[in-house]
């Protein structure tokens, strides 16, 4: 039967007792194959320059196919034959398989080329080394289907840790879509596939008192961890930039450190302005021979096992609260826990608060080292200044500001 191929039509089309085909009535050859079992796959007949009856699989019906996309396919298969091509013959001998388009090799060229720019070497290679290359390094890139992908997440759900098969999920998809730019597949896997569990929005900010208690045991901590996470505080920058500190990258008579564009989360280089509060910490630090490394304890290495630092830190809050309620006549026991919060709530409350304190958006992107922030599009093209001098008059607000709130917390108390 010739009609033309819609959505109306092939969402219609019944399957039979073994394959049948609807051909469009537009594009000759042009076709949907309903298999017994009810699946639907956009197909082209054709014959070759020597006359010969060739049959090329387009894709199966839903995303990205539909009837539209499938009859441009076709149109363009077409012409390759009128030019004296053979698509069918060529797909064949596309899927020997070539070292160089495997999923491993073509995922070291990505990271080569992309990830290499963005500077998250460690997250993609962890995703892939544990969760992807053991499965399909070795097949070739065009061959992983959707089908691989959802066994993958369920793969990691089923471990217990949802919030992980979303992560990987992320890298995965960023991968493959790489790949359709670079024109190696025609599609994505990823295409209709949902991270099983809904990302929850991170909109923690800590409240002054949170961060004067924050501070103040933070002060109770030993090097390096102590003075690790109160210049956190005073600088706003991401975890692993602070604890990567050299001692190379800082001009404590400028008071300006410079993190290097190899370091920074986003591949460009960052000036960060410190505070004279930043300055005296950083002064007052240790430093080991022989090592650039500010925050280490083998010299060898940046400090690690922030797990276990938070951990500590939040024990150490908890004895801080726990010693006010008991000097202000209540009961510390009743005193058990904390709300959740993580490292990284403090760039988000460094931000906030320098909002309430006047400090504008697009200064406190740049503070941040936020290249998509406030001011996009030609505005973002055509405005280079750094605002360095209104990022150190942030920062030395927002250091101020800290004291501010350690002092008056200080005052309650004595009051109390």
């Amino acid at each position: 039967m010739a009609t033309r191929l819609t959505k109306r039509t092939v969402d219609a089309a019944q399957p039979g007792t073994g394959d049948t085909f609807i051909w469009d009535k537009d594009i000759k050859g042009f076709g949907l194959k309903v298999t017994a079992s009810g699946g639907k796959v956009y197909v082209l007949q054709y014959r070759n320059r020597e006359g010969q009856s060739r049959r090329y699989t387009i894709g199966k019906h839903g995303s990205p196919w539909t009837p539209e996309l499938a009859r441009n396919e076709a149109e363009r298969l077409l012409r390759r034959v009128a030019e004296g091509e053979d698509p069918q013959t060529e797909k064949k001998a596309a899927r020997t398989p070539d070292a160089t388009l495997t999923v491993a090799a073509v995922f070291e060229t990505f990271m080569q080329r992309h990830v290499s720019l963005t500077r998250v070497e460690t997250e993609y290679r962890g995703a892939f080394k544990n969760e992807v290359l053991p499965y399909w390094g070795s097949r070739v890139i065009d061959r992983v289907e959707r089908r691989d992908i959802i066994a993958m997440l369920d793969r990691i759900v089923d471990r217990g840790v949802p919030m992980r098969a979303n992560r990987v999920f992320a890298y995965v998809r960023k991968f493959f879509n790489w790949c359709v730019s670079r024109d190696l597949i025609a599609a994505s896997p990823c295409t209709g596939v949902r991270p099983p569990m809904p990302e929850r929005d991170r909109d923690r900010v800590l409240s002054d008192d949170e961060v004067r208690v924050l501070r103040l045991a933070a002060e109770t901590l030993d090097w390096p961890f102590g003075p690790f996470v109160i210049l956190l505080l005073l600088t706003a920058q991401r975890l692993n930039e602070v604890a990567g500190m050299r001692w190379s990258e800082l001009d404590l008579d400028a008071a300006l450190w410079t993190l290097p564009a190899e370091r920074a989360k986003n591949g460009q280089a960052h000036h960060v302005p410190l505070s004279p509060a930043a300055v005296d910490l950083i002064r007052s630090l240790p430093r080991l021979a022989h090592s650039d490394f500010v925050f280490t304890t083998t010299g060898a290495t940046p400090i690690s096992g922030f797990s276990r630092a938070k951990r500590r830190l939040d024990a150490a809050m908890l004895s801080v609260l726990r010693k006010e309620a008991e000097e202000r006549g209540e009961n510390p026991d009743a005193v058990v826990t904390l709300p959740e919060w993580r490292f990284h709530d403090i760039r988000r409350t460094a931000t906030t608060g320098m909002a309430q304190m006047g400090i504008a958006p697009h200064v406190a992107d740049r503070v941040l080292n936020h290249v998509q922030g406030t001011i996009r599009g030609v505005a973002a093209v055509y405005n280079r200044h750094t605002y360095l001098t209104e990022r150190r008059q942030a920062l030395e607000l927002w250091a101020e500001r800290l004291i501010t709130i350690k002092v008056q917390g200080a005052k309650q108390a004595d009051r109390a």
